[in-house]
């Protein structure tokens, strides 16, 4: 019975050990979800409001040239249309954020613009009627101009940035708008009516907008925001970024995925840990089209603003995206056992920066992948042969002592 017993141990251990050195095991070996992030520009770059009077460019001698003047540091914004016998006076607002670095290349999952409204122009109930968001597609300057002091620098109904002017007096085409009222597209725009009452936020989805700002599609001129209908006698007062009465500056609240990297196989599957006879891929997803520095790198502690490590030895150097994604062989075979990490420097700048550069990194074991030893057939079969010996001298040890 102690032979039989000795005997089913030995063979127990040894079938252990085989199992432990044929399939190597990692603590923490669980791959991370990537959670959405959310953010929340809480202040514009810069806001104004662009107006245009008919009865003032009709009677410049009497009236001054309201589409020559600059509004852009006025504490409130005005998107109205209203009209008379004699005059129309229609009011435009135009707002812009600068988008964090971060954004670049990320998937846009939702995005929300959002303004105070906090009065009633009248002289008709404005509730229920639309203002239509739309996208800018020209630069243009603030301005410094109030309603109380109108200046003629920045941007005008008839100019991006004010030159000479064209009401009532005639002007040149200098930094003239291509179309009065601000240059701008219909396309991705989205509405939202007014509210019943005043003291509300009124919010507007511009998902696909700031998508293509992110993706790199169109350039960020921010965006403009008009009554859907011009020909109504209606409209509001938005509290500005220079406010001080409300201190509620346009938002833009977004939530995205940002660009993400990978270790895999050649087929685009996720693999954290490699023999050192396999080959080495990354996958990309999010990017911004375009070439960019990779590191392959021995695991490490990353913290925002450190120089990136050198790369292991025989690893690719530069990455292409092609529709914001890439599947590139990033270390072919022979591999050198340990851990490893993938970033890809997109500004560049050989430095890690935190939230811009995607980061393959505490995937498996608390690195971004393992290239983990092959062991040699003989040495498997030296240790079967230790146990096997270590079976029979216990089982002769038993006869003997019998």
């Amino acid at each position: 019975m102690k032979k039989s017993y000795f005997r089913k141990l030995g063979i127990a251990i040894l079938a252990l050990l085989c199992a432990a050195m044929l399939t190597p095991t990692f603590i923490g070996g669980v791959q991370a979800s990537i959670p959405y992030i959310s953010l929340t520009l809480s202040t514009p770059s810069k806001d104004a409001s662009i107006i245009m009077d008919w009865k003032m460019v009709y009677y410049p001698a009497v009236y001054p040239p309201i589409p020559d003047y600059n509004y852009g540091a006025d504490g409130k914004l005005e998107i109205r249309a209203m009209s008379g016998m004699d005059y129309v006076r229609i009011a435009r607002t135009l707002v812009q954020f600068n988008l964090p670095p971060e954004l670049s290349g990320a998937t846009i999952i939702s995005a929300t613009l959002s303004l105070y409204y906090y009065y009633d122009l009248g002289p008709g109930p404005a509730e229920g009627y639309s203002i239509r968001v739309c996208r800018v597609t020209h630069e243009w300057v603030e301005g410094t101009g109030t309603s109380a002091t109108p200046t003629q620098d920045g941007v005008t109904w008839n100019e991006y940035n004010y030159y000479d002017g064209r009401g009532g007096s005639g002007g040149t085409a200098t930094n003239d708008w291509v179309t009065d009222g601000g240059d701008y597209t219909l396309t991705d725009s989205s509405t939202a009516a007014f509210p019943s009452s005043t003291g509300q936020w009124i919010s507007w989805t511009v998902t696909s907008i700031v998508q293509g700002w992110a993706s790199g599609a169109y350039l960020n001129y921010g965006f403009l925001l008009k009554l859907d209908d011009e020909i109504l006698d209606c409209g509001g007062l938005f509290s500005s970024r220079e406010s001080t009465s409300t201190a509620l500056p346009p938002e833009l609240e977004i939530t995205y995925l940002p660009a993400t990297i990978e270790s895999c196989d050649s087929g685009a599957v996720t693999k954290d840990e490699f023999l050192p006879g396999q080959d080495v891929y990354a996958k990309g997803t999010g990017f911004v089209d375009n070439t960019y520095d990779m590191y392959v790198v021995k695991d490490t502690t990353w913290n925002d603003g450190m120089a990136i490590p050198e790369r292991v030895p025989g690893t690719t150097e530069t990455v292409s995206c092609v529709s914001g994604a890439f599947l590139e062989l990033v270390w072919a075979a022979p591999l050198i056992p340990g851990k490893y990490d993938i970033v890809v420097d997109v500004g560049g700048n050989g430095v890690y920066d935190a939230g811009v550069d995607p980061l393959d990194d505490m995937d498996v074991g608390l690195a971004g992948f393992f290239v983990v030893p092959e062991y040699p057939l003989g040495t498997i079969l030296g240790v079967a042969m230790c146990f096997a010996a270590l079976a029979v001298l216990k089982s002769k040890s038993l006869r003997i002592h019998l």
